[in-house]
């Protein structure tokens, strides 16, 4: 009896690794594309020219994504004040003032740095196929990427927190 509970703990834990492990895949590394988006004043910008130094997060999300507000607002500005400051959020699919609607509902990332992709040219040259999608970029180079959210909050903001502190000295 005590040899099918520990086999069945096993398998279970297995599972539970193989879930995360799905939602959070390494990538084949690769540079940020010369897809252009733009700021919420209309300005194009590519999104190679979001590169900065050490790590940070590109977030794709689209307005009429349920699940895109939890990739949202895992992080707190309290337990996290400043990180918000090394996200970069694409509003794809959308107008100007979706995004900024989208921003203003979304206050634990008032620092970040908003852009829409109303015509998705930045969701083909990622090579997008949902949303949500957060991306781990080491300065120009997208490390990882995690599609759709983690099933707990903490989860998810550990991963993204994790990523962002590692620019810590």
């Amino acid at each position: 009896m005590l040899g099918f509970k520990m086999r069945a703990r096993f398998v279970m834990v297995v599972g539970l690794v193989a879930m995360a492990a799905s939602a959070l895949a390494a990538v084949e590394r690769r540079v940020l594309p010369e897809a252009t988006v733009l700021t919420l004043e209309g300005v194009p910008v590519r999104i190679a020219e979001l590169a900065r130094e050490g790590h940070w997060l590109l977030i794709y999300v689209e307005p009429t994504c349920g699940s895109c507000t939890a990739v949202l607002s895992a992080m707190t500005r309290e337990e996290h004040p400043g990180q918000a400051q090394r996200v970069t959020v694409v509003v794809g699919n959308a107008t100007a003032e979706q995004a900024r609607a989208l921003a203003e509902a979304s206050p634990e990332l008032a620092e970040a740095r908003w852009l829409v992709d109303p015509d998705r040219q930045g969701w083909q040259a990622l090579g997008l196929k949902t949303a949500p999608v957060v991306m781990g970029v080491r300065t120009q180079t997208i490390e990882w990427d995690l599609v759709g959210v983690l099933r707990r909050g903490d989860e998810m903001r550990s991963v993204l927190v994790s990523w962002l502190n590692q620019n810590r000295p």
